[in-house]
C-alpha cells in the first residue's frame, strides 16, 4: 500500500510539473486543444488579410471597414441568442456543427465574388537613367513621362506594373453582396466558439482555472498560421493580371 501511494504521488507530481510547463496534455481535453488550435488558426490566416483583399477589389476604406467591423457586432447579437436556443432545444451539437459549416461555406464564397474589371492601368517603374527617350519607346511611356521629360533619362527596359481598374458601380454591388454574406454568415457561425467554450468548461468541471491553458492553443494556432501564411505570400511570385 505504501509503495502504491508513493508511486501515485510521484505520478501526480510529474503531471503537475508537466502541466505547469504546458507539456502535459490531458486526453479528455485533447479535442478542445485541437479545435482551438485549428479554429483560431483558420481565423488568424483569414481575418487579418480581409482589409487588404477588399482594397484590391477597389473598395474604399469605409467599405472595407464596414465589412470587417460588422462581424463582432453581429456576433454580439447572434451568439447569445442562438446559444440560448440550443440550450432550450438541447441541440448544442447540431448547432455547433451547423455553425462550423456555415463559417466555412460563407468564408469560401468570398473568393468567387469579384467585380468585373473594366480596364487595365499600366504603371512604369523607372529605376535607371539613359541619355534620352529612345526612338522605340512606346506611346504609353511617352504619355506617362510627359513633354518635359524629353531631355531626361529613362531606363533601357522600364519595368511595367499592371493593375486592374474596376467600375465604381460594380464595386458597390459587390460590397452589398459581401455585406449580406458577412452578416448572414457571421450570424449563423458565431455560436461555434461559444458552444466550444461551454463544452470545454463542462469537461474541466471543478478545474475551470485550467481553461486558459486550453485557449492558449488557439493563440498558438493564430500566430503560427499567420506567420506561415505571411512567409508564403512574401515568396509567391507575382503574375501579370492584365495588359
Amino acid at each position: 500500500m505504501a509503495t502504491s501511494t508513493v508511486a501515485k504521488n510521484t505520478s501526480t507530481t510529474q503531471e503537475s510539473i508537466l502541466s505547469r510547463c504546458f507539456l502535459y496534455i490531458d486526453k479528455k481535453l485533447l479535442l478542445s486543444k485541437v479545435f482551438y488550435f485549428f479554429y483560431w488558426g483558420a481565423v488568424g490566416s483569414f481575418l487579418p488579410l480581409l482589409g487588404v483583399y477588399f482594397k484590391q477589389l477597389g473598395m474604399s476604406p469605409s467599405q472595407s471597414g464596414t465589412l470587417v467591423g460588422c462581424r463582432p457586432m453581429v456576433e454580439f447579437v447572434s451568439a447569445p441568442m442562438l446559444g440560448s436556443l440550443a440550450d432550450k432545444l438541447n441541440r448544442r451539437k447540431t448547432l455547433f456543427i451547423f455553425s462550423l459549416v456555415a463559417w466555412i461555406s460563407f468564408t469560401f464564397s468570398f473568393a468567387f465574388i469579384k467585380p468585373a474589371p473594366v480596364s487595365c492601368k499600366k504603371y512604369f517603374l523607372l529605376t535607371k537613367n539613359v541619355p534620352e527617350i529612345s526612338k522605340d519607346a512606346t506611346v504609353e511611356l511617352r504619355d506617362f513621362l510627359g513633354p518635359r521629360t524629353a531631355k531626361k533619362t529613362l531606363p533601357p527596359e522600364p519595368k511595367v506594373k499592371n493593375s486592374l481598374v474596376f467600375s465604381p458601380n460594380g464595386v458597390h454591388q459587390v460590397f452589398l453582396v459581401l455585406l449580406f454574406l458577412t452578416v448572414i454568415g457571421e450570424f449563423f457561425s458565431a455560436p461555434a466558439i461559444t458552444l466550444a467554450d461551454s463544452a470545454t468548461l463542462q469537461i474541466l468541471g471543478d478545474q475551470k482555472d485550467k481553461y486558459g491553458k486550453q485557449r492558449l492553443w488557439g493563440s498558438l494556432g493564430w500566430g503560427m498560421s499567420m506567420f506561415i501564411l505571411g512567409f508564403v505570400i512574401d515568396r509567391i511570385k507575382g503574375y501579370e493580371v492584365c495588359g
